[in-house]
């Protein structure tokens, strides 16, 4: 995973063409160190697919301040530049994947539309 602050925002998240997980966290925070971990994992499993970024809401006060993120950690998942869906705390595996699932399967979806 990718730790994004300020200015790369734009360029890696808002800019990127895939969608993109973010991780909301601070060194402080066991929680997000857990959620990091099982970020890294998923990462291997949905690369082709979806971007995974870290921001540090320590170093990047702007951004934090911008999603409104309030609790640590926070997942936001973001397509074309948009926030589609939010996970607070330490969110299950399970939920995890049933959002990157869901991602997943409305980009196929409109990649089969876009070819008729």
């Amino acid at each position: 995973m990718k730790k994004v602050i300020g200015i790369r925002f734009r360029a890696e998240v808002i800019e990127n063409e895939k969608p993109v997980l973010v991780e909301f966290f601070t060194e402080w925070s066991g929680s997000a160190f857990i959620i990091a971990e099982l970020l890294y994992e998923l990462e291997k499993q949905y690369a082709e697919f979806v971007k995974f970024v870290l921001v540090n809401v320590d170093e990047s006060k702007e951004i934090r301040e911008e999603y409104g993120i309030k609790k640590i950690p926070s997942i936001l998942f973001f397509k074309k530049g948009e926030v589609i869906n939010q996970l607070e705390g330490t969110p299950s595996r399970v939920k995890i994947k049933e959002v990157l699932d869901q991602i997943i399967e409305q980009i196929q979806k409109e990649n089969r539309e876009n070819k008729k």
